[in-house]
């Protein structure tokens, strides 16, 4: 191979290769028998390789959804701050305070990766059954918000 590990790489939207292959099998009616064929053909190679399916994603409650939205602040101004909200899937989302934000994929214990960014973790600080903060990090920085609503 030319790029040993390809077959791990997601997409910018956290979707695996072989994801992606699916996903080019739920309109069978659209295709030919060639397209299925081939498709079917790249998903049995993918499949072979036993490493392409990508990471796998924890299951976020209701409970849990109810728990997390608000909004976060980190400075003073109104709109200093994230926005925790329910994407139109009802998946969490996180944005700027006045806009719309990217899904969050649970990854642990109130931890999250942004969708499309890997390297990114958002951590939900958690005491006594209530949320406190959050804190958002990357590789070279990281940022806390304190929850007010």
């Amino acid at each position: 191979s030319f790029y040993p590990g390809i077959q791990q790489t997601t997409g910018p939207h956290g979707i695996s290769l072989l994801d992606h292959a699916y996903i080019g099998l739920l309109r069978k009616e659209d295709l030919s028998a060639d397209e299925i064929q081939r498709q079917e053909s790249t998903i049995a190679f993918l499949e072979a390789m036993g490493d392409t399916g990508g990471p796998v994603y924890l299951e976020v409650t209701e409970e849990e959804k109810s728990m997390l939205l608000g909004n976060y602040y980190y400075g003073d101004g109104p709109l200093d701050g994230f926005k925790v909200a329910l994407n139109m899937r009802k998946m969490l989302s996180l944005g700027p305070i006045d806009g719309f934000g990217g899904g969050l994929l649970k990854t642990g214990a109130h931890t999250f990766t942004y969708n499309g960014a890997p390297s990114v973790a958002v951590e939900f600080v958690v005491m006594g059954g209530t949320v406190q903060s959050l804190i958002v990090r990357d590789p070279d920085h990281s940022i806390s918000a304190v929850k007010r609503s």
